[in-house]
């Protein structure tokens, strides 16, 4: 009985110590798996915070490299303020001459009138054009047609005219301003239409070479010929182009500008590297500041380093750096020298680079909208009143 009563003992020893082995080994097991568990945790935690410190530390490099790029930009803009502002101080009136006439095809019955004008020099071109031997000045009229002139000579070359019988859409309408390129092409822009015209000026001088072969045989003596094979493209302007006025081209930096009169700013496009698109990049807008607002801005002009445009409706010319920041202000409203009173268009000439006392010379020359019904006098297409950039005192 007691030998029962031992063993019934010693079982239930054996087992209580079983039972609290078994117990011991699944805490342990519980104890590892919370230990992995928080091992995980913290690699995950780790890998987290890891992460958004990269994250913030490539943030903080962008943001530095920004900041790095706006003082670098800032400071271009500061030393091109300074040697403008330089230049600016040795601002003078020095007069307008007139040099000759163009006498441009048109009955005064038609009212035609002389609109814009373009100047295709021959040696500034990347690549030689069939036919163009010369200088040529491009004057556009309020008939859509396009007319070519000998700058020597001033002899009419061609008359040229832009209708497409097939589609109304794609005829070129009156001609408001026109810029040529290196690479031979013409822009233009028209009248109450939101879009540029790219026309290939090879195509063009090979139709007048045509023209003037083909008179050579009828014993002819005008070219006048349909010339719409010669547009490449139009450019939709939409929807930051709405009433385009003025253009220029900075072949340099591959872009073109043009001026807005319903939005009262200058847009400037990436000019089209190869085939000419529909479809443009804007790349910045240039309207003034605070203080100083465009109202109106029609023709304007390029140099290299700021464009100047013509503030009509504040009767003034404009300066502005080509990324956008306001230089200053030339002339006011009114009838006297020195003022204006109905500006249209600004061209620039004899741009060039001097000692580095007077770093550069820039003659503006102003037209006024004051032509005859059928006279292009050069004075009233890119003269009245001129004014000079110098550090010299050298006459005009």
């Amino acid at each position: 009985m007691t030998t029962n009563a031992n063993q019934l003992a010693e079982r239930r020893r054996l087992r209580k110590l079983e039972n609290q082995r078994l117990e011991e080994a699944a805490r342990q097991r519980q104890e590892e798996l919370r230990r992995q568990q928080e091992a995980e945790r913290k690699r995950l935690e780790d890998k987290r915070i890891a992460k958004e410190q990269r994250r913030l530390q490539e943030l903080e490099e962008i943001r530095k490299k920004k900041s790095e790029e706006e003082e670098r930009i800032a400071n271009l803009e500061h030393e091109e303020r300074q040697v403008i502002a330089g230049i600016g101080k040795q601002l003078k009136l020095v007069g307008a001459f007139w040099t000759s006439t163009l006498h441009v095809p048109g009955s005064e019955e038609k009212g035609t009138l002389p609109m814009c004008t373009a100047v295709i020099t021959s040696r500034a071109l990347e690549k030689p054009i069939l036919g163009l031997e010369g200088d040529v000045i491009l004057v556009g009229d309020n008939t859509a047609m396009i007319h070519g002139f000998d700058r020597k000579t001033r002899e009419l070359l061609f008359t040229s005219s832009w209708s497409d019988l097939k589609d109304g859409n794609l005829s070129l309408r009156t001609p408001m301003a026109m810029a040529a390129t290196r690479c031979g092409r013409l822009l233009v822009c028209e009248q109450e239409c939101a879009r540029v015209a790219v026309i290939d000026l090879r195509v063009l001088f090979q139709l007048y070479r045509t023209c003037v072969l083909a008179n050579q045989v009828t014993g002819g003596h005008f070219c006048n010929f349909e010339a719409s094979s010669a547009r490449m493209a139009f450019i939709d302007g939409k929807p930051h182009l709405a009433l385009p006025r003025g253009l220029a081209v900075d072949d340099v930096a591959g872009e073109f500008y043009a001026s807005d009169e319903a939005s009262n700013c200058i847009r400037v496009y990436k000019l089209p590297a190869n085939a000419v698109t529909k479809g443009v990049t804007l790349e910045r807008s240039i309207s003034g500041s605070r203080d100083m607002v465009l109202k109106r801005p029609t023709g304007f002009d390029l140099s290299h380093y700021h464009v100047v445009v013509c503030d009509t409706g504040n009767s003034r010319l404009a300066v502005f750096a080509k990324r956008g920041a306001f230089v200053q202000t030339i002339g006011r409203k009114g009838m006297s020298g020195g003022e204006f009173y109905d500006l249209r268009d600004v061209k620039l000439v004899n741009v060039r680079k001097y000692s580095a006392l007077s770093p550069e010379v820039l003659n503006l020359k102003v037209m006024e909208e004051s032509q005859t019904n059928n006279l292009t006098q050069l004075w009233q297409i890119v003269a009245t009143i001129a004014y000079k950039f110098s550090t010299n005192e050298e006459s005009f």
